[in-house]
């Protein structure tokens, strides 16, 4: 499986398109190298079954979509057979992911595609991390933690996951 990423700006500008067997950790490598790293504020993640697929894809986004850092139109080239192997992914980082800033204990959930109660659970088993943003007042019940999970907690829950399924 491959990995066809946008990164858009705040306002929907789309900064660079591009192809990965694991596109978050192509994010963590943009962070050391791209200029426009601090601008990215939403990645959106397709999936394709070969790398020449993914690599069509791509630069028809780049012909067409016009990204603002994509400096070139890539070739398509034939996938190595090592690289064959490296295909088995996680259903996770199969399906599409919006990377946000802060997620919602239910938006965290659904990228997950779990439930906000093994959610909540994995929080207090400490297996993903998570941050309080004040709290709530739920009425009688009085005042509540306000949780969210960050874009890079999740990110790191999901490679958690993969490195895993790898040593399985």
């Amino acid at each position: 499986m491959q990995n066809l990423y946008r990164h858009f700006d705040f306002e929907g500008a789309l900064l660079y398109v591009g192809v990965s067997i694991n596109a978050i950790n192509r994010l963590s490598q943009h962070k050391v190298a791209a200029h426009w790293f601090d601008d990215i504020s939403k990645v959106e993640i397709e999936n394709y079954p070969t790398r020449e697929e993914a690599l069509k894809a791509e630069r028809e986004a780049i012909i067409e979509e016009k990204p603002l850092h994509n400096l070139k139109i890539p070739k398509v080239k034939p996938k190595p057979l090592a690289e064959k192997q490296e295909e088995r992914r996680s259903d996770i980082i199969r399906r599409e992911v919006s990377f946000k800033l802060l997620y919602k204990i239910t938006e965290a959930a659904t990228a997950l595609s779990i439930g906000p109660t093994v959610l909540k659970r994995l929080m207090e088993e400490n297996k993903i991390g998570f941050v309080q943003i004040g709290t709530t007042n739920h009425g009688r019940w009085g005042e509540r933690p306000n949780y969210r999970i960050t874009g890079w907690q999740l990110i790191e829950f999901i490679e958690h996951l993969e490195n895993e399924n790898e040593q399985a």
